[in-house]
């Protein structure tokens, strides 16, 4: 889940593929990644705020806990 800067406005939503890998192009500016908080996923990771500049990629890796042992 991508939001604005401040977190309470959903800019896009991005699904993660079956090797847990996603890819997102954004505008430049400042936004805040979380998950969706469904079911019992977790993580101390996020939300995390990330400044996009143009013309730069930049890597979010966010270790989820989904509960399963």
């Amino acid at each position: 889940m991508i939001y604005d800067e401040s977190g309470t406005k959903l800019v896009k939503q991005v699904d993660i593929d079956c090797m847990g890998h996603y890819r997102v192009e954004l505008q430049a500016a400042e936004y805040t990644v979380d998950i969706n908080r469904v079911g019992i996923d977790r993580s101390g990771d996020i939300p995390k705020k990330v400044d996009i500049r143009p013309g730069h990629t930049i890597d979010v890796n966010i270790d989820i806990d989904t509960g399963i042992r």
